[in-house]
């Protein structure tokens, strides 16, 4: 009987991997959907690119406290009017729900920016605040001031609704705000069981 012949296959070298390099994806990090980034600390040169944060180096940054993220628009989010008659507690609650935290106030103020979002000066056309004419507004759906928007990209951060932070203060004034009552810095340290219809929030996360 004949004995059919296999063709012996060439032995295979064992697969190697080159080390990744920093900054190539292998270690990066960024904000989840609809949050800002924040840095609190200098990043070493390119390692922060339109709210990506790569390289061992910046990412450990990161990691140790040297940036944070905030959420774009008052909770519950873009489009929706914000939340507000809630308490100190159920704003904490409702952010730790999302796997978030409420802002401190030195987080919340740093991401608002200087006087104000926009600039130096109030300008009543900017933000859902009191108007040219000296009347109130009244709540809009969080975003709708396409122009109320901080440096960091956080919008409503005047004006709108005024927020919960976590050392238990309110900050940005509201719709019937003006001039320095509508600065970043307005506002100030609130009752925790305080619920009124002005008063919104929006939440912070750490990178772990």
């Amino acid at each position: 009987a004949s004995v059919a012949r296999v063709a012996k296959q060439p032995e295979r070298a064992p697969a190697t991997e080159a080390p990744a390099a920093a900054g190539d994806g292998a270690a990066q990090l960024s904000c989840p959907a609809g949050m800002a980034l924040v840095k609190t600390a200098k990043f070493p040169r390119g390692s922060v690119r339109r709210g990506v944060i790569k390289g061992i180096e910046g990412v450990a940054l990161a990691k140790s406290g040297g940036a944070y993220c905030i959420d774009r628009y008052e909770y519950p989010g873009r489009g929706q009017r914000p939340r507000t008659s809630v308490t100190f507690n159920a704003a904490q609650g409702l952010c730790k729900g999302r796997g978030k935290r409420l802002c401190s106030d030195k987080e919340w103020r740093r991401a608002c920016g200087g006087a104000f979002p926009y600039g130096r000066k109030f300008n009543p056309s900017r933000c859902n605040t009191e108007d040219a004419d000296g009347e109130e507004r009244s709540i809009a759906p969080a975003g709708k001031f396409k122009r109320c928007r901080s440096g960091y990209g956080a919008y409503d951060m005047s004006g709108n609704v005024s927020e919960w932070t976590a050392d238990q203060t309110v900050r940005g004034g509201d719709f019937a705000s003006a001039d320095e009552d509508a600065m970043c810095s307005a506002g100030g340290r609130r009752s925790a069981g305080s619920a009124r219809a002005s008063i919104g929030f929006r939440c912070c996360s750490d990178f772990r």
